[in-house]
């Protein structure tokens, strides 16, 4: 890559974030607020995340189970079926 087309990317991004900087803002703000209430009240932010956690595993394994049967033909297919049954489990 020359160092026009790394001046030309380096414009474009300084254009784009200024062009949306709110779009950097607001998550930002969102996450030290839900910083500061999970320090405030740990118990109920452990729950949160714990919850999370396990939505998250219980729909990356049923997702796995499907995109595994799809593609049968796959090298490892055991163990994927292993790691998306564990995930549900």
């Amino acid at each position: 890559m020359s160092v026009a087309n790394v001046d030309d990317v380096r414009r474009n991004v300084r254009a784009a974030i200024r062009r949306h900087w709110v779009l950097f803002l607001v998550p930002g703000v969102v996450m030290a607020i839900l910083g500061l209430l999970a320090a405030a009240s740990p118990f109920v932010a452990t729950l949160v995340v714990e919850t999370f956690a396990g939505w998250l595993f219980l729909t990356s394994g049923f997702v796995g189970l499907a995109a595994l049967f799809t593609t049968r033909s796959v090298p490892g297919f055991v163990w994927t079926l292993l790691s998306a049954v564990l995930a549900i489990g």
